[in-house]
């Protein structure tokens, strides 16, 4: 009651706002989310338990002429709220992440808002059975707002009118349609996950490849403060693989388009020995942590960079947008052609695949640093190291 009498004396100091209350509630009274109560009913139900749920105005400063009615079920009697006696039951809700990793797929871009979302139920399965539909409203709704991202303007079309066909039969009906329209061609995409450690933080970050193109795009980069417990950097950097190949199941999960391919890239030697070496016994930290990274990664994935090239480095020590304009990094990434050699090139002892590539760039007289790399190659496959990690590939 103590709620009701202050909500009262509220709407009696402003006319505004009382006669804006007033129409939320006729709103919802014509809409059918709410009913008056005759005195019939009350004097029925007097001797059984109820709960009488307060409400108040919401008022947003960027939209002061907009009034929401909320209802307060954390508001207590007796020390009791409504809240405590609801089951909570799963997070229907999609990963935020999830939907702005999908919402970025594709450069043609949806956006709707259910309108008043909260006052409606659950829409009926209206879809005819037609999968992607359901699954287009499962993935791509976060609360009340729509997020799709696809690839030709003839598809933007059929989404809309095929989401808000749907979701009317149900009650809910799509508001503040936003969309735009670019031609754009699909190709194979290619996944590259940079890590890095120091003694402060440890970093991962996220690209994908256009094999077509060449070209990079940022996906996503997180950073983990280091443990207060003095670490050694190599332990570091492989829990940051760790958190790497975790990031990499989530990038594949939360995506709808193929990725064709994944490149993990670090800059610590010992990181790659230890993987290497996963089959022998090691240290207990090593071990586990080798271990998770294998089940989600193979070998052949693995690869070197150098650290003045890891874009994961700067998260680990930080860098001013000037000096990112400026860093080596950036360069490796967005010299398209020249950079796909290089992110190739230091991966030379994974695969036979990357040597026939290096071996066009060879014939071109101003690449020293290829053919000094390829020499290597060639003095690595006689010695019976390599050729045990490698048993496929022969000097010959």
């Amino acid at each position: 009651m103590g709620q009701l009498k202050s909500l009262e004396r509220r709407l009696q100091k402003d006319d505004t706002l009382r006669q804006r209350y007033q129409e939320t509630i006729d709103t919802d009274f014509k809409a059918g989310y709410v009913r008056k109560v005759d005195q019939t009913e009350l004097n029925e139900t007097r001797d059984e338990l109820q709960w009488y749920l307060p409400h108040h105005p919401v008022i947003n400063p960027h939209k002061p002429e907009k009034v929401r009615r909320v209802c307060n079920a954390a508001a207590q009697y007796q020390g009791v709220a409504l809240n405590d006696k609801l089951l909570s039951g799963p997070d229907l809700l999609q990963s935020l992440v999830g939907i702005t990793f999908r919402f970025r797929e594709h450069q043609i871009a949806l956006s709707a808002d259910i309108e008043a979302m909260f006052l409606q139920i659950v829409a009926k399965d209206n879809a005819n059975n037609d999968e992607n539909l359901v699954r287009t409203v499962q993935r791509n709704f976060y609360m009340d707002d729509f997020l799709k991202s696809v690839s030709t303007p003839q598809e933007a079309i059929q989404i809309y009118q095929k989401v808000r066909d749907v979701l009317s039969k149900g009650g809910f009906k799509l508001t503040k349609w936003i969309a735009s329209d670019e031609e754009v061609k699909c190709t194979n995409l290619r996944l590259h996950i940079f890590t890095d450690a120091s003694e402060e933080a440890m970093c991962i970050v996220a690209y994908l490849q256009d094999e077509a193109t060449l070209k990079l795009t940022y996906v996503i980069g997180k950073c983990r403060v280091a443990p207060i417990r003095h670490t050694t950097i190599p332990k570091l950097e492989l829990q940051a693989a760790v958190y790497g190949v975790r990031l990499k199941r989530q990038i594949l999960r939360e995506h709808d388009v193929k990725i064709d391919k994944v490149y993990h890239w670090t800059d610590s030697s010992t990181v790659l020995q230890w993987l290497q070496s996963a089959h022998k016994k090691q240290q207990v930290f090593v071990a586990n942590r080798a271990a998770e990274i294998l089940e989600s990664s193979s070998m052949d994935q693995w690869r070197h960079v150098k650290g003045i090239e890891n874009p994961a480095d700067i998260g680990t020590r930080g860098m001013s947008i000037e000096g990112l304009k400026e860093s080596v990094c950036s360069e490796l990434l967005y010299n398209e052609r020249l950079s796909y050699i290089k992110l190739r090139a230091v991966s030379m002892y994974h695969g036979l695949q990357d040597i026939l590539l290096l071996s066009k760039v060879y014939q071109r007289e101003d690449n020293i640093n290829y053919k000094c790399l390829i020499h290597r190659f060639r003095v690595n496959c006689r010695s019976d190291t390599f050729l045990t990690l490698q048993p496929s590939i022969t000097s010959n």
